[in-house]
């Protein structure tokens, strides 16, 4: 039998925040086009309401590919599996890990609760957004593949 663990899971919250990001840039660019209707000629004012229409469009499509994104991402990004890990359906022997690298995701505010995960292995890298908890992941990757050397299993 094998055992089995579940070591990182996509985060909860930015899916909601993306979503509303995308409906704030659609609710920017509906106001910014009936004011734009009612400006009464001068060109400053159509000047300020057209870039209100850019940045609404902008924070709507930005909102929204991001959203879709977060949506696809599965809900159990990495688990382990005796002595493979599946990473975003990718099985990955322990032995053939090289490195695990995390970002935390950030905004000019602060930190996130999530980042991204990328795995070097030996046949490539692969890499995930929205990993919940992506430090306490990152350790755990690194500490399943200290005791794999330690045990002499990737000889």
């Amino acid at each position: 039998m094998t055992d089995r663990e579940v070591i990182a899971r996509r985060t909860g919250s930015a899916r909601p925040m993306y979503l509303l990001s995308a409906i704030l840039g659609v609710a920017i660019l509906i106001v910014s086009v009936l004011f734009m209707g009612q400006a009464d000629g001068e060109t400053g004012q159509s000047v300020t309401w057209g870039m209100l229409i850019v940045v609404g469009v902008l924070v709507a499509v930005l909102g929204a590919v991001y959203f879709v994104k977060a949506m696809r991402t599965p809900d159990v990004i990495c688990e382990r599996e005796g002595d493979h890990i599946l990473f975003l359906g990718k099985n990955i022997p322990l032995k053939d890990i090289l490195n695990v690298r995390c970002r935390r995701a950030h905004s000019r505010y602060g930190d996130y609760g999530w980042g991204k995960l990328t795995v070097d292995y030996a046949g490539g890298s692969i890499e995930s957004d929205f990993v919940a908890d992506v430090e306490a992941v990152h350790d755990r990757l690194i500490t399943l593949m200290r005791e794999y050397a330690a045990e002499g299993k990737g000889e």
